[in-house]
């Protein structure tokens, strides 16, 4: 079938249902795409099931980014990333009538709406608060006389003309802006109405403006905003390799309440034309970079006007990204952990439960040691290190390695899932040739201190969070090494000539120490005095000889 050359959305279907929709700046180049051979597993599968595609040609790339989700949301595609979390926020909805009402729902079509919240209870109990200061009607249909609620001050009695449709309305404008958080410009428009009513003598409805007032100070004074000037703003970001953590704060009037969190096999674009195609989408989105024009478009198109994209580089929005991000690294950890990832991002076959880090370490060849770590699960496992000490002469890393790990699996003890080599390319092509002369097809990565670069011999690149791992065994198989090597080279400091001597253990060296104080001057002592020390005349002659000889 010939697509034609031109932006649109494609729905591929078998002969019961859509499976997929796209969209696409080309619909030819797109679709002709999915008939090549090399295709990863989930549009394999997608190719596999479809009988049929049809598609919709639209104007421009904005156009079809749109109808893209309407489309989604009307038919739920399976193979689609379906955007379902079990939180439902209920938000606070101003409705179009002719006396307007004031109500908590989870349906943000239609009318003026707000947040949104975190609670509902709490938003019942804010929208009582707000009643009592502009009373609003909250019945469905208009009653032929006054209910409760209008004799408790909550609703001024529209439906029996106790307020006049101008009035009301200004009640109405009044709530809104309590919402926006224009408590100065509300303050200042009821003081001006209150003196004009005192002027006109009407003390009643002065005292009434006057409560008001005193109430809308009152709840300037409650601190439950965090940071008033951040506004309504939601803060997206994501986190991790193959599959990611898409993790959404919603914050209203400046204070966080509440998020969304997925665990997705997606790209930015598609979580967040998707996310946002179920969601209102506020005043400004706080994003780790920059977003393509053609998402910024699609947005505003959403909205019904402009939105602010920010990538924060200080302040407060930036400390609030930071809590996002940790955020969801910490949710990515609890339910798509990093040895999953790492398996996942490397290509491994199975999870690497059991992963082992070497390192060597030396001063200019002397006293050279090596270490081996092992992690369990993600942890440190401390009864599996071993410390080695090396044979090999000279300097030479690769040497070094090579003897470590011939060492360590001459033995075939339990083997790892994973090798991590503390070093660069060099080092990795050194472990490999050795476990392929060992006939062990063992993946190994090796990572350098460098800008922390992970080298993999056709595995592929990780993302941040798995190489957090790999830098906590590399790092922990350096202090390890470091640990041995340090300990070797104090022995050797502490270490005696008379340690070297045949029959001259601890309580002889002692005497010697004692008698002399220095080996200085022992090498200067007689033979005679020598044996009138240890009182051993072979003993001795043995001391006397190899004092010489380290002298000469």
């Amino acid at each position: 079938m010939d697509f034609p050359d031109k932006p649109g959305v494609y729905l591929m279907k078998n002969d019961t249902e859509i499976l997929y929709i796209g969209k696409a700046k080309s619909l030819k180049h797109r679709l002709t795409s999915y008939f090549q051979k090399s295709l990863n597993v989930k549009t394999a599968d997608i190719v596999t099931h479809t009988t049929d595609i049809d598609f919709i040609v639209c104007e421009n790339e904005v156009d079809a980014l749109v109808l893209e989700a309407n489309l989604i949301k009307e038919y739920k595609p399976k193979f689609n990333i379906r955007l379902k979390d079990d939180t439902s926020y209920p938000y606070l909805k101003v409705t179009n009538e002719e006396f307007p009402r004031v109500l908590v729902t989870r349906d943000i079509n239609d009318g003026r709406v707000f947040g949104p919240f975190g609670s509902a209870k709490a938003l019942r109990k804010t929208i009582k608060f707000m009643r009592k200061l502009f009373p609003l009607r909250s019945c469905a249909t208009l009653k032929k006389k006054e209910c409760l609620d209008f004799h408790i001050g909550l609703c001024s009695a529209p439906c029996t003309q106790k307020i006049s449709q101008e009035e009301y309305v200004k009640n109405v404008d009044r709530l809104i802006k309590f919402l926006e958080g224009k408590i100065d410009e509300l303050v200042q428009e009821l003081t001006t109405e209150m003196e004009e009513a005192s002027e006109q003598l009407n003390f009643e409805k002065a005292a009434l403006i006057r409560d008001r007032i005193a109430a809308l100070e009152k709840s300037r004074l409650t601190p439950f905003i965090n940071h008033p000037s951040l506004g309504d703003i939601d803060v997206v970001v994501t986190k991790g390799g193959k599959k990611k953590c898409f993790t959404v704060f919603l914050v209203r009037r400046g204070r966080i309440v509440g998020k969304h969190q997925y665990i997705l096999e997606s790209d930015f674009e598609e979580f967040l034309t998707g996310f946002y195609t179920n969601h209102l989408i506020p005043d400004e989105i706080v994003v780790q970079e920059e977003l393509d024009a053609l998402l910024k478009k699609f947005l505003e198109r959403k909205r019904g006007k402009k939105v602010k994209i920010t990538v924060p580089k200080r302040g407060k929005k930036k400390k609030l990204m930071e809590m996002t991000e940790k955020d969801a690294e910490i949710h990515l950890l609890y339910d798509y952990g990093q040895l999953e990832s790492l398996r996942d991002e490397l290509g491994l076959t199975r999870t690497p439960e059991r992963i082992e880090g070497y390192d060597v370490s030396n001063i200019m060849g002397k006293e050279a040691t090596a270490s081996q770590v092992c992690f369990i699960n993600g942890r440190p496992s401390k009864k599996n290190y071993r410390h080695y000490k090396i044979q090999t002469k000279g300097i030479d890393d690769y040497a070094m390695i090579e003897e470590v790990l011939r060492r360590r699996f001459t033995h075939r003890e339990v083997l790892p899932d994973l090798i991590l080599i503390d070093g660069g390319k060099g080092h990795l092509h050194v472990a490999l040739k050795t476990l392929n002369d060992l006939g062990l097809p063992i993946p190994v990565v090796a990572l350098a201190k460098k800008e922390e670069e992970v080298f993999t011999d056709g595995l592929k690149d990780v993302s941040d969070f798995s190489k957090q791992l790999l830098i906590m065994v590399r790092d922990e198989a350096h202090r390890f090494a470091l640990q041995y090597h340090k300990k070797l080279r104090q022995k050797k400091l502490k270490k005696s000539v008379l340690d070297d001597i045949k029959g001259v253990g601890k309580t002889r060296k002692n005497l010697l120490m004692k008698h002399f104080g220095s080996i200085k001057k022992m090498r200067k002592a007689s033979l005679e005095e020598l044996e009138e020390v240890l009182k051993n005349e072979a003993v001795a002659q043995t001391v006397y000889e190899h004092l010489q000889k380290k002298l000469n």
